[in-house]
């Protein structure tokens, strides 16, 4: 049996230290395998004594005080208050509780919205040397449109800490619509 009470001498005086070390361990292991079951990570189902009624255990029923797990039986027993055992539930099985999945950043954590603004920035007159990049027919853009991904990478580069999305993401959400004249970034479907 394993209770969280830690070593109590029996009848001898003296424990080898191979067998305190042990003991230890096991205690520990207690320890560890209660708070994962109160803090949700599994679930215990098990069975009444007087009632047979099968159940999931919650975990506020591992918290009282005096607990002791028989290992080779699954059952679940508590001290008395006149000092005895008295059996709480059997024939405990355990399963991992499911966990919901936490939901990942859309866009991947970059800043899609500011990097649009940035974008509408790179539509105004001053901002490209016309002489060094021919201008495209239809936008106030460079007419080769690697010229205005590269300043998005750059502006990518600045703000994310060198993070650059993937170049097929920056066309998409950036230099398609920029360059078919939209004033704002349109959303994505899901």
């Amino acid at each position: 049996m394993i209770s969280a009470q830690g070593f109590t001498p029996s009848k001898e005086k003296e424990i080898s230290p191979a067998m305190r070390a042990a003991w230890d361990a096991a205690v520990a292991a207690w320890r560890a395998f209660v708070s994962a079951v109160r803090n949700g990570e599994y679930i215990a189902t098990a069975t009444h004594p007087a009632t047979g009624e099968r159940r999931d255990l919650k975990p506020a029923e591992w918290t009282r005080t005096g607990l002791v797990l028989e290992v080779r039986d699954c059952a679940l027993f508590a001290k008395g208050r006149d000092g005895k055992l008295v059996e709480l539930w059997a024939a405990i099985t355990l399963r991992a509780a499911k966990r919901s999945r936490q939901k990942k950043a859309r866009g991947h954590g970059y800043h899609w919205k500011e990097a649009w603004a940035y974008a509408l920035t790179l539509r105004a007159e001053d901002q490209w040397n016309w002489t060094e990049h021919p201008r495209d027919e239809r936008q106030p853009l460079p007419a080769v449109r690697k010229v205005v991904e590269d300043r998005i990478k750059d502006w990518f580069r600045r703000t994310h800490r060198g993070r650059v999305p993937d170049n097929s993401d920056i066309r998409q959400n950036i230099i398609i619509p920029l360059y078919a004249g939209r004033r704002t970034r349109g959303k994505r479907k899901r």
